[in-house]
C-alpha cells in the first residue's frame, strides 16, 4: 500500500500581506506608547486598530469562529477607531502640537512643559565627569547642568528622556553624554534633582532646549545661557 504524500500548503507573500504586517505593528507599536504617554484610552484605540487587521489573529478567528469581516467593515471600523483615538487624546497636548512655544528662560527658572517641571539650578563647564563606575573624558568640554525635575501631572510618570538638547548658534543638535535621570520613575509633586552633561566644542555659543514629553506635541522651551 502506497503512502500518500499531503501537498505542503503555499503561502503567497504579497504587497498587501507585507503592507497589513507594516500597519499593524505601526498601530501596536504606537498604542502602547500612547498607552503611557498619552492616554489609556486613545492607546486601546490604536490597540484594537491593530488586532483587527493582524493576519495571525484574522485567521484565528475566520478558522476559529467561521467569521471574517470584509475590507468595507474593517475600513469602517478602523476609521471609528481613529476617531475615537482622536476624542481621547488629551486637548493639552493638541492644543500644544498646534501652537508650539519658542520661549526662552534663564538660570533658575522653572519651566513647565508637557508633564514636568524643569529648574536648571547650575551650569558649569569640565573636562572630565566621574560617574558611579567610571571617569569621563571629554572629547571637547562637558556641559553640565545641575537640574531638578517635578512631575507635575496627577498621576505616575516614567521619565523614558530627559527631554533635553543643546543647541548651538549654527542650529547644531547635542545629545546628552551623561545623565542619572534615565527611566526614573517619577511621582506626582515630588521632584528629583541630577546631573546632564553634553560633551561640546569648546567655544560655542550653547543654549538648553527643553521639549515636551507628549507624543502629540512638538512645543519647545529654551535656557539661555549667559
Amino acid at each position: 500500500m502506497k503512502a500518500s504524500k499531503e501537498n505542503p500548503q503555499i503561502h503567497k507573500l504579497t504587497v498587501g500581506l507585507l503592507l497589513t504586517w507594516g500597519f499593524s505593528i505601526f498601530f501596536g507599536v504606537m498604542g502602547i506608547v500612547a498607552l503611557f504617554k498619552t492616554s489609556i484610552l486613545s492607546g486601546l484605540a490604536l490597540i484594537l486598530s491593530c488586532a483587527l487587521i493582524l493576519p495571525p489573529l484574522t485567521n484565528l478567528i475566520r478558522e476559529k469562529y467561521k467569521i471574517e469581516l470584509s475590507k468595507g467593515i474593517k475600513f469602517i471600523i478602523l476609521i471609528l477607531l481613529f476617531i475615537a483615538y482622536g476624542a481621547f487624546v488629551p486637548q493639552s497636548q493638541i492644543t500644544a502640537s498646534e501652537k508650539p512655544s519658542n520661549a526662552t528662560y534663564k538660570i533658575g527658572d522653572r519651566v513647565e512643559i508637557g508633564d514636568f517641571a524643569y529648574t536648571v539650578q547650575n551650569v558649569w563647564r569640565v573636562n572630565e565627569i566621574n560617574t558611579s563606575s567610571e571617569i569621563r573624558r571629554a572629547d571637547g568640554v562637558f556641559l553640565t547642568f545641575d537640574v531638578s525635575i517635578e512631575n507635575i501631572a496627577n498621576e505616575t510618570k516614567t521619565l523614558w528622556g530627559i527631554g533635553l538638547k543643546v543647541i548651538d548658534e549654527k542650529g547644531r543638535t547635542f545629545q546628552s553624554s551623561y545623565s542619572n535621570f534615565f527611566l526614573n520613575q517619577m511621582q506626582p509633586g515630588l521632584p528629583k534633582r541630577g546631573i546632564v552633561a553634553f560633551d561640546i566644542p569648546p567655544g560655542i555659543k550653547p543654549r538648553l532646549e527643553v521639549s515636551s514629553n507628549r507624543m502629540l506635541s512638538n512645543e519647545k522651551k529654551y535656557f539661555v545661557l549667559s
